[in-house]
């Protein structure tokens, strides 16, 4: 078999593909163009919900590359929007967020690099918001986050370097909130979050080093909420949460190491919240999420390691969770959901392994709900996503593989929805998306290797493919 020679491009879809194609091999990659030709479509992104009738996310096809698609649940609405770096190139699009019910995101092309886009889902309102840095320059938007109605984000430009930037959605209307590190030093503002229509988010001003700032969208009314760690490497923060007004966040000092702290936005009111770890020893909480608004957490302390706890801001409230072995990786966004008066999570036992536990809405007592995986296997559920009143999440078992299943809150209810990848094979369902009365979400094509848009109600037999 005769294979041409590589060129730069082959290359950088090759290494696309070696994500995408799971089960390639160095040696298959090196004469993979036969294969690569059989890729005829690919997701590539998480699903991102307008809140009505429509969804949008990354797709890929050769012809295009990685390029904006929207879908309505249906085939003939699953259509790409733009080919925005036209031709077989991608425009890779991220940071896809939803504000007032248009879609803001960045994308690259070879006239304006990587810069702000928005889309109202049809082609003729996918455009250009503005190119900060004119010309194939790229000024990298990021952390895009909605704030009463605007777009938040940090951008880089070149003679301030990467600042605070907001946006209405118009060239005009697209500019900087603050130079925060003056002149052309950068001070990098991240995790940025809305709390009662003020942005909170983590920047370094080259004074008092990395700390929480607070904006309300104009340059006198952004500025740094309080210097928890003086000296010019600042307290370090991370993890920005917000509950009813109060953003939670881990920080470190001298005196604490590195605890819980909280804020509403002003000196007076930052305070560590309960020194876990006693000393200067650390507790290095992760994993925050406001349930039903009680912050819980995952911290190290002495006495049980790393665990779950939980608490309502005070020293008293914040305790760890009763009967819980610590989970066997660490929190994330999907790992705690609240559906009708309980909230759900993956927790390791010894005699279960990883499965799935449940705590009533205020009990600090969990309890197991299912050895979905019987034995000391693990079902290690994930993607957990509240629709119709249930729950629903990707679950592991040695007989039907990772598949769909869903919950109503009981054993006898936990159920599988669907063995989409008949017997013990993996369709891998991912990025569980709710649509009103549908949830869409994504398998993967155990011949390809790519993945694939699909959906259901909730019953087996109308669970179903929806493109390709």
């Amino acid at each position: 078999m005769h294979l041409k020679k590589m060129s730069f491009s082959d290359i950088s879809r090759f290494t696309y593909l070696k994500v995408c194609l799971l089960s390639l091999t160095i040696p298959t990659l090196l004469g993979v163009t036969a294969q690569a030709q059989a890729v005829r479509w690919d997701l590539t992104s998480a699903l991102v919900s307008n809140g009505q009738n429509t969804v949008f996310f990354v797709g890929y096809n050769p012809k295009t590359g990685q390029e904006l698609w929207k879908t309505d649940g249906t085939r003939q609405g699953t259509v790409l929007l733009k080919d925005i770096f036209p031709g077989p190139r991608d425009s890779f699009p991220s940071e896809l967020t939803i504000v007032n019910g248009i879609l803001f995101f960045t994308a690259e092309n070879p006239k304006n690099g990587r810069e702000l886009w928005k889309s109202d889902g049809t082609r003729q309102g996918t455009k250009l918001v503005k190119d900060i840095i004119p010309g194939e320059e790229s000024s990298e938007p990021s952390g895009l986050t909605n704030v009463r109605g605007k777009l938040f984000f940090s951008a880089n430009e070149t003679a301030i370097g990467q600042e605070l930037w907001q946006s209405n959605g118009t060239d005009l209307g697209t500019n900087l909130v603050k130079d925060i590190n003056p002149g052309s030093a950068s001070s990098a503002p991240s995790n940025l979050i809305n709390s009662n229509g003020f942005l909170f988010f983590i920047a370094n001003d080259g004074e008092s080093g990395t700390e929480v700032w607070r904006s309300d969208g104009t340059e006198l009314g952004t500025n740094l909420v309080a210097d928890i760690n003086l000296g010019t490497q600042g307290s370090l923060p991370s993890s920005l949460t917000n509950v009813f007004g109060t953003i939670y966040f881990k920080a470190c000092n001298a005196i604490f190491g590195c605890e819980l702290w909280k804020t509403r936005g002003t000196a007076a009111s930052t305070h560590l919240v309960k020194d876990i770890n006693p000393g200067k020893a650390n507790a290095n909480p992760s994993g925050l999420i406001n349930i039903q608004g009680t912050l819980y957490f995952k911290a190290f302390d002495p006495e049980r390691e790393f665990n779950v706890w939980q608490t309502n801001g005070s020293e008293k409230t914040t305790v760890r969770l009763k009967d819980l072995y610590s989970p066997i990786y660490p929190l994330e966004s999907t790992d705690l959901v609240y559906v009708r008066d309980s909230f759900y999570f993956p927790g390791f036992s010894p005699r279960f392994g990883v499965e799935l536990w449940q705590i009533k809405s205020g009990q600090s007592r969990s309890t197991f709900l299912k050895d979905i995986n019987r034995g000391v296997g693990s079902s290690e559920p994930q993607n957990l996503t509240k629709f119709n009143g249930d729950l629903y999440f990707s679950a592991f078992t040695e007989a039907f593989g990772r598949e769909l299943w869903k919950t109503d809150g009981t054993s006898q209810g936990t159920v599988l929805v669907k063995d989409i990848e008949s017997g013990s094979g993996n369709s891998e369902p991912t990025d569980l998306t709710t649509m009103k009365n549908l949830l869409l979400f994504t398998v993967q094509n155990p011949n390809t290797g790519t993945r694939e848009l699909w959906r259901t109600d909730g019953i087996g037999r109308n669970t179903m493919k929806v493109y390709p």
